[in-house]
């Protein structure tokens, strides 16, 4: 193992791979060998890659990710020949309400808030649906990428009244991670919040939230058409005083807030990802493909710099990419070694 050593060319002779360039504390070097395992953790880091092969804006993209995780592996298979074609898939991950301005700012109560229920309103001020799918993380984060990135939560001003005084029997999204981790068991309790007018100033004042006295002003704030955003609110209120959502069909548990009296708030939560699972095309082995889809001998690659997991987006399975990780991470290893036997 080589501390303070960065990895800068792969080299080939033939076809086939002869050895990796290094820069480090000793200087430049290279080292001979028959096979390079590449497994460098994707390219969340790279904000240019992120960029060149994200389906939504850059800046709707809140990354949790590994920053170090810069792409240099794929982009060294990429100058030898690989195919890196399907490099646009993200490990997307509930969504997040975010600064425009202060990437350190948190708001416990806009956090908390985030991860329950309410009314769900997209770019075009549509409800698209059925809330409580906050409580799947990997199903919350694809849907808030196939809207354009982001989406707002609607707050009237009597669920703000409500929420200041009175605790509420739903599940914090959240919750059961840290309690999980804590190994204390969900409390299945969130609020009351008493300084919530404050912290929705606070967001608003972030960038990361707004309100208006009336509907058609909130739509014009969120950038949404007025009769979207009414025929959308009316809607959901009709579901919710009839206790039975017919359009997507949300729990009636959850069928608790119709938004009513003004103000009227939105609080824009955005795509969050925590890392690339589109990498470099490979075979069962591990082995590194050319677009032609042949292998490159001696290149194996693994975890988040391996393509062939995920047609698309992160699927609905709680540590499947730490298991791809492992097991990509053991194949190309068992496959370089039987290589080298040869």
């Amino acid at each position: 193992m080589l501390t303070e050593t960065t990895a800068t060319d792969l080299l080939t002779s033939g076809g086939h791979v002869t050895g990796v360039a290094i820069s480090g504390k000793n200087g430049n070097q290279t080292i001979r060998c028959q096979a390079v395992i590449v497994a460098d953790g994707g390219y969340i880091g790279n904000r240019q890659m992120v960029a060149d092969h994200l389906a939504i804006a850059p800046e709707n993209l809140y990354s949790m990710g590994e920053r170090k995780a810069t792409g240099d592996g794929i982009s060294m298979l990429h100058a030898i020949g690989a195919d890196t074609s399907k490099l646009g898939n993200f490990e997307n991950h509930a969504a997040s309400v975010v600064s425009t301005t202060d990437p350190k700012w948190h708001n416990q109560t806009i956090f908390t808030l985030t991860n329950l229920p309410f009314l769900w309103l997209n770019r075009r001020g549509e409800r698209f649906v059925d809330e409580s799918i906050c409580y799947d993380f990997a199903l919350w984060g694809n849907i808030t990428y196939t809207q354009g990135g982001y989406y707002y939560y609607i707050l009237d001003q009597a669920t703000v009244d409500y929420l200041r005084g009175h605790e509420l029997d739903w599940t914090d999204s959240f919750e059961r991670t840290f309690t999980s981790l804590a190994h204390t068991p969900v409390t299945h309790r969130v609020g009351p919040f008493p300084d919530l007018p404050a912290d929705l100033a606070e967001a608003e004042a972030q960038g990361a939230a707004c309100h208006a006295d009336n509907l058609v002003g909130l739509a014009d704030r969120i950038g949404a058409s007025s009769d979207a955003v009414i025929h959308a609110v009316t809607a959901y209120n009709d579901a919710v005083n009839a206790g039975n959502d017919t359009t997507y069909y949300k729990p009636s548990k959850f069928l608790r807030f119709p938004v009513t009296s003004g103000p009227f708030y939105a609080v824009k939560a955005q795509s969050t990802s925590l890392g690339t699972i589109g990498g470099v095309a490979t075979n069962a082995h591990m082995q590194v493909l050319t677009p032609a889809g042949q292998p490159i001998p001696g290149a194996y690659v693994a975890g988040n710099d391996a393509n062939g997991m995920y047609d698309t987006s992160y699927p609905t399975m709680e540590g499947i990419s730490c298991a791809f990780a492992w097991n990509s991470g053991r194949i190309a290893g068992e496959a370089a070694s039987a290589q080298l036997a040869h």
